[in-house]
């Protein structure tokens, strides 16, 4: 679980900075929450050290902070060019 989480860190992150793409970057990191919250606490409850589990966790989070605030600034973003101009 621990692996699962970090590889969607990193691919949620990845995906959270492009624009246009970053709300699949939402589900992802959701998920890497998930796996790696669940996967760290398997691995604490079997004495091994939860690094990799801690990792996946932070850039899950990190992900769905950045997926989120540039999901809404592209949207803010397309509104503003989507008005019409009073001059």
């Amino acid at each position: 679980m621990a692996a699962g989480a970090l590889v969607l860190g990193i691919v949620a992150l990845v995906f959270s900075l492009i624009p246009f793409l970053n709300w699949i970057a939402i589900p992802l990191a959701i998920v890497g929450i998930i796996l790696g919250a669940l996967g760290g606490k398997q691995l604490q409850q079997q004495g091994k050290p939860g690094g990799m589990a801690t990792a996946g966790l932070v850039l899950s989070i990190i992900a769905l902070v950045f997926a989120i605030i540039f999901t809404i600034a592209c949207g803010a973003c397309a509104a503003c060019a989507a008005a019409p101009l009073w001059w």
